[in-house]
């Protein structure tokens, strides 16, 4: 996992937005999805932005906080 998202994602309110940046190939993605969920956030919209290596993608998520974590 990227790090942060982690530590701050407690601290959104319910219904609250986190606009995300991260660096993955396309294949990850669905692994991260995941991983949002557990953490209680549900993408709204996510896209690949751009790539900056082979296979690598820049992604922008805009997360939306659901229930309890």
């Amino acid at each position: 996992m990227d790090g942060i998202l982690d530590r701050f994602a407690p601290f959104v309110q319910e219904t609250g937005i986190i606009h995300f940046y991260t660096f993955k190939a396309g294949n990850e993605i669905p692994d991260l999805i995941e991983i949002f969920a557990g953490m209680g956030l549900i993408p709204a919209q996510y896209r690949s932005c751009g790539n900056v290596a082979p296979i690598i993608s820049r992604w922008v998520f805009d997360l939306v906080k659901k229930g309890l974590c």
